[in-house]
């Protein structure tokens, strides 16, 4: 009885199962950390209301917001077109994929332009 082909797809699953735990972990360590200074800043916010203290404004300032929304886009946007650019030369049907990161990137430049310096933050917003 051959098992070559039996080898060769429990390789694969188990090199599947390893990628996409390890992209698992990636994601749930920066969801992680994410949640746990965004839950620092609070407890520093609360901490300082309770003893009375001002807060600087740099901590409530809706423009840190847009300062994201800018990094994001270019970041975003860059990758995109370098995800698309290395997609053509590989394989010429694939490119069109680049075009998700773009539109993302593209996305968060248009929520940076709206976002007016003046305008009274969201209510809500993070």
């Amino acid at each position: 009885m051959d098992r070559g082909w039996i080898d060769g797809n429990i390789t694969g699953i188990l090199l599947t199962m390893i990628v996409f735990s390890f992209t698992a972990i990636m994601v749930g360590t920066v969801v992680w950390a994410r949640h746990r200074a965004r839950e620092l800043r609070h407890a520093t916010i609360r901490l300082a209301l309770e003893k009375g203290q001002p807060l600087p404004p740099e901590i409530l300032d809706a423009s840190a917001r847009r300062d994201t929304d800018l990094g994001r886009g270019v970041k975003l946007l860059f990758l995109g077109l370098g995800l698309a650019s290395f997609l053509w030369l590989m394989d010429k049907h694939a490119w069109p994929v680049g075009l998700i990161l773009i539109a993302l990137g593209l996305g968060h430049l248009v929520s940076h332009w709206l976002a007016r310096p003046g305008a009274p933050a969201r209510p809500g917003a993070p």
